[in-house]
């Protein structure tokens, strides 16, 4: 009886057409489509540099401005623009808080604090507006400047901008997280503790230094870029070319002439 049954499945396998045989010999082997690479990832918009203007237009003329101003300062020995408690909660001088975040005590306070605030103002304006970058230079200098001087002795005054450098470097660095398409947030996030640890944690003491102003302004940015976020629209701004775009248009040079 079994070989009777083998025989009949052999038979009706061979009465089978071939293109049915075929069929049920690679039904289970995958279609082409499978074998296919999946799509490239689109990479994200921060992987080249935009145009440096119009970009870098407000950040330079804020470091003009704080030029002219600290060179008045430097050439009168004037504290017509620094800020303490008794100037602007005794004396009411609020226009100090806007005012200090301009001067600067010497060249290289100066230009420690400009070449970090050209830099990343410039990436923030290309990226997502000038709207964004000044509201936030604002809104950090104000309020880093506010905070410190109520929290130091009334007669201790207060320059500088680094209060609005931390806070734009702040405001970067969460609008980053938020729209940098290409990497997880578990890479996103070890980069920005990476820049944070390595690039604005203290490595001196200096009793001149308001570390309480790089605080103040590094979470008022935090504030600001969490509350902007619904509003905040990323921008794909004229790109340098690349590399290959480089060699492209020197080749097509050579060609041409």
């Amino acid at each position: 009886m079994e070989n009777e049954s083998q025989n009949e499945q052999h038979n009706d396998t061979d009465n089978k057409p071939h293109n049915e045989i075929d069929n049920e010999e690679f039904q289970d082997v995958p279609p082409p489509e499978d074998f296919l690479p999946s799509p490239r990832k689109p990479l994200s918009a921060f992987r080249r540099w935009p145009l440096l203007f119009p970009g870098m237009t407000f950040p330079l003329a804020f470091a003009a401005a704080c030029l002219c101003v600290s060179l008045t300062h430097w050439n009168s020995d004037s504290d017509f623009f620094s800020a303490s408690g008794i100037d602007v909660y005794a004396n009411k001088h609020y226009f100090r808080l806007l005012t200090a975040l301009f001067d600067h005590a010497d060249i290289s306070h100066l230009g420690l604090n400009m070449m970090p605030f050209v830099f990343f103002g410039w990436l923030l304006s290309a990226y997502f507006g000038t709207l964004m970058f000044v509201l936030g230079s604002l809104f950090v200098g104000l309020t880093s400047n506010a905070f410190t001087v109520w929290m130091y002795a009334p007669d201790t005054t207060l320059i500088g901008a680094s209060g609005v450098v931390y806070g734009i470097i702040a405001i970067w660095l969460i609008l980053y997280i938020r729209f940098d398409d290409e990497n997880n947030i578990a890479r996103k996030s070890m980069r920005v503790v990476g820049f944070i640890l390595m690039l604005l944690f203290p490595t001196a003491y200096e009793h001149t230094t308001s570390y309480l102003a790089h605080a103040s302004g590094f979470l008022a940015g935090i504030f600001f870029a969490v509350a902007a976020l619904p509003l905040a629209k990323l921008r794909v701004p004229p790109l340098l070319p690349n590399k290959s775009q480089i060699s492209r248009r020197i080749r097509k040079t050579y060609i041409v002439k």
